[in-house]
């Protein structure tokens, strides 16, 4: 893709991003492949759940092993597994940061790519007068948040705003010295990656997206997912998340679509596919009206009717293709069965 700057953005776009207009003749069909507002969220979002990826694996490895035999001293075997995930927990943060700075540059593109440029004194290519927007400087991260406000028809909150500037202080914090007082959690860095994720994608889409994401984008997107690996892999990591967000039900409504509270039963499409893989979770929320179940993995809705069971006593039931009344909690034929999404609280960073 190549574009005449001096065509595509005005003076006062230009001063915006920091740039003085430079002179129409040096500039008509120079920059070359230019990105689009997609290839900044698609990016974007990547880095996001590259973070995601990490600290995912820390929390289920810490879940696998607490219990095990060998933690003589599961305190002190606490401390240093969390000490020692510092560095980790690190890269996720600048992926996260990383992720967070793409993802405002793609709203900025959407008005005008240009616009991120910073560069007053680059050159061409002698033997083609080309020069890649890649190779252009863009503006600081520092300076996104306003420039995106000045531009944007959809303004950041101030929640957004100020946990990206914390997340770029802490970021060079880690980047430029060797040593820091300060201690990174893998609970509030995935609690960051949901609350930037939802600035930008909408609320509760985190489950969509990251099987989207896991399905098409990931080295494991050649392996055929007719056994369910992806969703598998999500209600896992939901699994998870319901720990870890146990003691903020607010946060946990807010980020995955229910509290402890909230009656759960199985999801006859997703959860033979987190059995395939000795995953045990419901994901079938029960809806406050009791008029239906939606899965938070699949998006599947279930009518639900009220009829006493006999053999267990629920009061949940669902219909078949023929009408007929399953019970959610002990039909035999989909082996549903229902629980409170209360979980055991583990110590989580």
């Amino acid at each position: 893709m190549s574009a005449s700057l001096c065509v595509s953005t005005g003076q006062q776009a230009m001063r915006v991003a920091h740039c003085e207009p430079p002179r129409k003749r040096c500039l008509a069909a120079l920059i070359i492949d230019v990105p689009t507002h997609d290839d900044f969220l698609t990016t974007g979002e990547d880095f996001v759940f590259l973070a995601a990826d990490q600290l995912f694996k820390l929390l289920g490895d810490f879940e696998d092993i607490q219990d095990e035999e060998y933690i003589e001293d599961p305190q002190k075997a606490e401390e240093t597994y969390w000490s020692n995930a510092q560095r980790v927990m690190s890269t996720s943060l600048a992926l996260l940061h990383q992720g967070a700075e793409l993802l405002l540059k793609g709203r900025i593109a959407a008005v005008s790519p240009y616009l991120l440029l910073f560069d007053r004194n680059w050159r061409a290519d002698p033997k083609t007068n080309n020069v890649a927007f890649a190779d252009l400087r863009s503006i600081d991260a520092i300076d996104l948040v306003r420039v995106h406000d000045q531009v944007s028809s959809t303004q950041l909150t101030a929640a957004f705003a100020k946990l990206f500037e914390d997340m770029r202080r802490l970021r060079n914090s880690f980047a430029h010295g060797v040593q820091t007082r300060r201690t990174l959690t893998a609970s509030k860095l995935l609690i960051e990656c949901l609350a930037v994720h939802e600035e930008f994608f909408g609320p509760r889409q985190w489950n969509r997206t990251r099987r989207a994401y896991l399905e098409e984008r990931t080295p494991l997107s050649i392996v055929p997912d007719e056994y369910g690996w992806s969703t598998a892999q999500v209600v896992r990591e939901l699994s998870l998340l319901t720990e870890m967000l146990v003691s903020t039900p607010a946060d946990s409504r807010r980020f995955i679509g229910f509290d402890r509270k909230d009656r759960r039963f199985e999801c006859v499409d997703c959860a033979p596919c987190a059995r395939r893989f000795d995953i045990d979770f419901d994901t079938l929320v029960l809806s406050r009206d009791k008029q239906k179940a939606v899965c938070v993995v699949c998006g599947k809705e279930t009518a639900v009717s009220f009829k006493n069971c006999s053999e267990c006593g629920c009061k949940h039931a669902t219909a078949d293709e023929e009408g007929r009344l399953w019970c959610l909690r002990c039909d035999a034929e989909h082996r549903l069965r229902s629980r409170r999404a209360g979980v055991k609280s583990i110590s989580l960073q």
